[in-house]
Formats: structure tokens, sequence, C-alpha cells
């Protein structure tokens, strides 16, 4: 049986304390090793999933690449199985590094930019949450758009900064956008660009030019009065609107994101929430006042605790009617700025 494992070399280090990253392949028991010709320091390696850490900054590109170069070596030893080819750590290392010429004589990527951007999300999709991949959807249907729009095919050679000032303005002037929203679209675009310099393509030097805007927002919450008026409302007649009222003041008690309240990674002991967020990753701890602990009560199901599930778009729409309900109709005035506007 033949078994193949990514890991380092902690004890060969380069000059920059960083060590390779190899495949280890194991067959009738002899072993050798693969360069996947990835470099990262120790420290950043996490060996039981095979893979580097979010503490390095460039951790999506190079489990990209290695995982790759692991499909590469699995392919092979399919490929010369059911040829009834032995698959011995000789032919292995052979047929591996034969394989890495031709494809490295051969490696020549597309310059299109909706061709490469659709391969960033493929391979984003292994590591990145399912609302990242989202955001790069959409960052990639404006890019669609901005070529109709301008009866042209992108090339990486347009990605300078005439691109940034132009496709910056078209989201002003044709999708009426903040600028807080254009700028979390071009930090998309630029970490797409540094994905694409990993890759060895050239890209134009102006692009580190582009300008992630942010402008702070007008916050408007409720008062604890508020929050008491909303939590006295009879809404027993209407089963939705009674658990949606229920999960806004568990966020209020809690602290909980909309994604983090229906406890899916979390769990609750001690009179405590110990929780993976969704979003961030982050483990938190989160002591249980009177009023949570009443609604975790009222929502648990035999072990478990979980508000029936619900869109954003529909929660967010269903708590303006609590709201108005409330008396909460104080006009508040957001001010959002496009450009210069």
């Amino acid at each position: 049986m033949s078994t193949a494992k990514l890991i380092i070399r902690n004890k060969s280090l380069n000059r920059k304390g960083q060590c390779l990253i190899f495949i280890q392949y194991h067959h009738k028991g002899k072993t050798t090793l693969l360069s996947t010709k990835e470099k990262i320091e120790p420290k950043h390696w996490n060996s039981k999933d095979e893979q580097v850490k979010k503490s390095n900054s460039s951790y999506q590109d190079i489990n990209s690449v290695i995982y790759k170069e692991k499909e590469r070596l699995e392919h092979l030893v399919r490929e010369a199985k059911f040829n009834d080819i032995e698959v011995d750590v000789n032919y292995v290392l052979s047929k591996f590094r034969e394989k890495e010429a031709v494809k490295n004589e051969k490696k020549q990527y597309s310059t299109n930019v909706i061709e490469l951007f659709n391969q960033f999300i493929q391979q984003s999709e292994r590591f990145k949450k399912a609302s990242t991949i989202q955001n790069y959807k959409g960052v990639k249907n404006h890019l669609v758009r901005y070529e109709e729009m301008k009866k042209m095919k992108l090339s990486v050679i347009h990605l300078d900064y005439k691109f940034y000032e132009d496709f910056t303005s078209y989201l002003i002037d044709t999708h009426q956008q903040s600028n807080n929203t254009i700028g979390k679209t071009v930090k998309i675009i630029k970490v797409f660009i540094s994905h694409l310099e990993k890759l060895g393509i050239e890209v134009p030097k102006s692009s580190k030019d582009f300008k992630v805007q942010e402008q702070e927002t007008t916050l408007s919450y409720v008062t604890k009065e508020e929050l008491i008026s909303i939590m006295a409302l009879d809404l027993k007649e209407e089963k939705e609107l009674e658990e949606v009222r229920d999960r806004f003041c568990f966020g209020c008690f809690t602290g909980l994101r909309f994604s983090d309240q229906e406890l899916k990674n979390g769990t609750i002991k001690n009179n405590e929430i110990h929780i993976k967020t969704v979003k961030t990753n982050d483990n938190l701890i989160i002591p249980l006042n009177e009023y949570s602990k009443e609604l975790i009560s009222k929502y648990k199901k035999e072990t478990t605790y979980q508000f029936t599930s619900i869109s954003n778009h529909k929660y967010n729409e269903l708590l303006q009617e609590i709201g108005k309900r409330s008396g909460l109709n104080e006009e508040i005035t957001k001010i959002h700025y496009s450009g210069s506007r």
C-alpha cells in the first residue's frame, strides 16, 4: 500500500529560517521525499492538517500550490496502477521529476483576467468561507459587466492605475456604490493581483498604488429601555416574528453576530457559551445573563439549542416590522460618500 503526506523538514533551515515543504511518499517499507519547492517558517506549519497556518500571510497561495503537487502525485500513482506498473519509490520519484520538468517547460498562464479570476475563486474555495467566495464572485461579476460596458476583454496588462481610476469611477457612476463598498472591492482585487504574482505572472507595477478607501459609518443602536419594549411585545400568535424578536434580543444580550446565533460551532456549559465564531474563527467564552438563559431554555431542542434557520435579508425585513410595532420610528440620517459626493 502506498501513502502520501505533506511534511516539513524543520531541521534544514535556510538563512531566513525557512524550510521546504515536502510530499513524503511511502511504499512497501520504503520512503522518499518529493519537494513542492514551497518554503515556510516551521512555526507556520500545521502538521495535523498538513497545511500552512493562517499566521502566514501567504498561506492561501502556498496551500493551493502544495495541494496541487500532492494531487499531481496521487494522479501519477493512480495512472501507474491502472497500467499495472509497480509504484515503488524509484518509479514515483523519476516520474514526478519528469512530469515536473515538462510542466515547467510548458507552464504558460492565460492573461485573460476573468479566466484567471475564475481559477482564483476555484482555488480559494478549498480554504475560504462561503461568504468570502460569494464576495469574490460579486467582484468578478462587476469585472464582467465592466468589460461589457467597455466592449473589451481585460488582460493582466490592463490592471494598472488607469484601470483602477476608471473601474472605481464605473462603480460610482453606474452602481452608485459608497466609498466603503468600493474599498472592499478594491481590497479583493489587490488579493487577486497578489495571487497572480505568487504564480509568477507579471502585473503592472502601478497596481501597488491601488487605494482601499474606508470612511467611518454612523452607528445606530437600541437603548436598554427600547430593548425592554421590544421584549414586551406580545407576538405569541405570530411565531415567525416572535422568533426573530427573540433572536435579536439574544444577540443583544450575548454580543453574537447573526451568523453565530444558531450556536452551530458552540456549546453551553457552566452558564457560558463556548463558541468559535464563523466570520473570524475566534474562540470566545460569553457569560449568560438571566435574559439569555431564558431564551436558551425557550429554544432548547433535546440536547441542543437552535433558532429556526432564516436568511439575513428576511431577518432584517421582519426586524423592521418589530421596530415599528415597538414604536421605534425615530428618523436617522446616514451619510454615505460615493467618490467626493
